[in-house]
């Protein structure tokens, strides 16, 4: 039952399709399943709209149906983000900044250009049915790294929903309360490994269009298949380790752009022509 409750917390908060809005902690651990639908979601869009109206309207489509799933959550996150790290400033402000609802010029910037190049990286991608499963593993790869870093970083935000992931079951420490400053322990290590495994095989079966569409080796198809799989995670992990040094740790708006830049990363390695 308690698996149960985990997994459709997860979905409804990652997803604007139902779900529990009840948040659980142990959601974590769902979360790369969860990037499993939303990845598969975005290339079969690409792939079904593509083949009638052109890749161009399917990479648009299928990235805008993408956001839309999500609530639009992960880039509302990237702007605040960029608003918040990116121009000079002191670390007190910081939190602040990322905390007002209003977007500023550099998470607009940032908003675009991102935007852009995903959707020039997914016009790219050959139209094959199999690049469902290359979208399937990078998204779960980005949403499984979002759950390792709050096993690995700590919190910073008080006011972050992010908190509540980090405690029991009922998203609460031992005291019924979210501590700042805190890390995950670990217990959902197992999950985390999982999911970067299932991410590496889509990513795997996925890369078997790049053999099939410019008649690449065996060998070259699994250097590819690893290059895509770590670009993600050097994407997101780029954005941890800048909050960890403007910050001192995450919040729920850093998770957010993790999750869009490892993406965004993973989808340009994917493009790359041997």
């Amino acid at each position: 039952m308690e698996t149960f409750k985990d997994f459709f917390s997860a979905w409804g908060f990652l997803t604007v399709l139902g779900g529990s809005k009840e948040i659980r902690s142990g959601a974590r651990r769902w979360w790369w399943l969860v990037g499993v639908f939303l990845g598969s979601c975005v290339g079969a869009i690409y792939y079904f709209v593509g083949s009638y109206f052109g890749t161009l309207i399917g990479a648009a489509l299928g990235l805008g149906v993408g956001a839309l799933i999500t609530g639009f959550l992960h880039f509302d996150g990237l702007i605040d983000c960029a608003d918040g790290l990116i121009p000079p400033m002191e670390r007190s402000k910081r939190l602040e900044v990322m905390k007002d609802p209003r977007a500023g010029a550099f998470g607009v910037i940032a908003l675009v250009f991102v935007v852009l190049i995903q959707f020039a990286a997914v016009s790219t991608l050959p139209h094959c049915l199999l690049v469902i499963l290359l979208f399937g593993g990078i998204f779960t790869v980005s949403r499984t790294l979002m759950s390792l870093i709050m096993t690995s970083f700590r919190n910073v935000s008080e006011a972050s929903i992010a908190n509540h992931f980090v405690g029991d079951k009922s998203g609460k420490d031992e005291n019924n309360t979210v501590e700042i400053g805190r890390k995950g322990n670990g217990r959902f290590l197992p999950f985390e490994i999982t999911g970067l495994i299932v991410g590496l095989v889509l990513l795997g079966i996925g890369n078997y269009l790049m053999m099939r569409h410019y008649g690449a080796s065996t060998s070259l198809l699994a250097l590819h298949m690893v290059f895509t799989f770590f670009m993600v995670l050097i994407g997101g992990l780029g954005v941890a380790l800048l909050s960890k040094r403007k910050l001192g740790g995450y919040s729920g708006d850093v998770l957010g752009a993790i999750g869009v830049i490892g993406e965004t990363f993973g989808l340009v390695a994917s493009c790359l022509k041997w």
